[in-house]
């Protein structure tokens, strides 16, 4: 069961698929969200060369079972950590 986001990215690695190609987070990333059906690690950032950004990690069954919370558990601790304004 993972423990941290980087152990559930390794193992649902198989089902994510990796975008290698600098994608505009303003005005390209929704829109390749947006198609896809499985999970997505956009791995070059345009203006932003230390970021990586992954997305739909729980749309299919296979990921939601690698999730080690129930959904509630999740909605949870995302609003938990969400920071404050």
């Amino acid at each position: 069961m993972p423990s941290s986001l980087r152990t559930y990215l390794r193992d649902i690695k198989k089902s994510i698929l990796r975008i290698k190609r600098e994608v505009d987070p303003k005005t390209q990333l929704g829109d390749l969200v947006s198609q896809s059906d499985r999970p997505l690690l956009f791995e070059n950032i345009k203006g932003h060369p230390d970021w990586k950004i992954c997305d739909l990690l729980v749309k299919t069954r296979e990921t939601q079972s690698a999730v080690p919370l129930p959904v509630v558990g999740i909605l949870t601790a995302v609003s938990q950590a969400r920071p404050r304004s």
